[in-house]
């Protein structure tokens, strides 16, 4: 008889994980429980299709284990890797509520031992708060996402970000500096494959300047009106309808929608399925905050996220990423 100690909650992740959790680490055990100060249920597997993921039998992915297994951390093996620990989330409720997801990366600021990629800058509010940033304008910044060579057709995540001062959404694809998904085409988040000059498009979460503002049309996200629609430009073709856009500056009690250079906006987190106005669709997406691609092939590329800012960066404080 295999024992398993697992955690009650699937979804909650251990805070002795180091800042960005990918699965590049070996172990010798799995799974193994969260360690977070919550009771912990015993769960008895006593037939071998259920040891799949076990140091005596890897799996190739978390898509390999029993789907009424509970989530925690199994033990993988890939051509490409020796066994590792990662944490596979069994529970519906992501991408077309499909189970078998592959943790590769997780960041959550509000966790007293996670801390911002090098390549990122961090800011610290004044109540405590910790945010990741791109401190530089016409650029992006990158981290990488390692798969350990698990191949993958879907990949599926979410970004908890606020708006700094006066982001402008899409409006850097709309100069002629900033034209290809290699350059700063966003004031937010892009979620990639490949090499530069070779990048393919996963995902992007735009953060624009406010909603409805006509005197900053083009600063606004396409989905806010038909008036936005119809003036703000282009969203890049390499995008598509792949993307998330918000924006965190809302009307105060005269209708006004005042945009601080220097204000970060906590009041409304970006890319959540809320918040949006009369008329808006930026809400109109079926599983918020989580999006999901489909790609159009099986691949095993590691996944980059690089924070753009072709004026201003949104501040980050919550990254997951999953692939099967």
């Amino acid at each position: 008889m295999i024992v398993f100690i697992l955690h009650s909650d699937p979804t909650t992740i251990d805070t002795s994980d180091i800042a960005i959790e990918t699965i590049n680490t070996a172990v010798s055990a799995s799974p193994t429980s969260n360690t977070e100060n919550k009771p912990e249920i015993l769960t008895t597997v006593t037939n071998s299709a259920a040891s799949i993921g076990t140091p005596g039998n890897p799996a190739r992915s978390c898509a390999d284990i029993p789907l009424d297994n509970p989530s925690g951390y199994y033990t993988l093996h890939t051509e490409q890797s020796d066994p590792f620990s990662a944490f596979c989330d069994m529970s519906p409720g992501k991408c077309n509520d499909t189970k078998g997801w592959t943790r590769i990366g997780y960041l959550n600021m509000s966790l007293p031992n996670h801390s911002c990629p090098t390549e990122f800058s961090t800011y610290t509010t004044s109540t405590g708060l910790h945010f990741c940033y791109n401190p530089s304008i016409n650029k992006c910044v990158s981290t990488i996402y390692s798969t350990r060579g698990i191949a993958y057709s879907q990949v599926t995540g979410k970004v908890v970000g606020y708006q700094y001062g006066k982001t402008k959404a899409f409006h850097g694809y709309n100069v002629v500096s900033q034209r290809t998904l290699d350059d700063a085409y966003v004031d937010g988040v892009s979620v990639t494959i490949g090499e530069e000059k070779h990048r393919h498009h996963i995902w992007t979460f735009a953060s624009a300047y406010s909603e409805g503002d006509q005197a900053f049309y083009s600063y606004t996200c396409p989905c806010t009106s038909e008036f936005a629609m119809r003036h703000t430009g282009f969203v890049p073709p390499y995008v598509g309808e792949d993307y998330f856009c918000d924006t965190g500056a809302v009307e105060d009690s005269f209708g006004h929608i005042p945009v601080e250079t220097d204000h970060l906006y906590t009041e409304h987190p970006l890319w959540d399925g809320s918040g949006c106005g009369d008329g808006s669709k930026c809400c109109e997406f079926s599983n918020p905050p989580w999006f999901c691609k489909q790609l159009d092939e099986t691949v095993t590329n590691d996944i980059e996220l690089r924070l753009c800012a072709y004026s201003s960066s949104p501040y980050i404080s919550e990254i997951s990423l999953y692939i099967k």
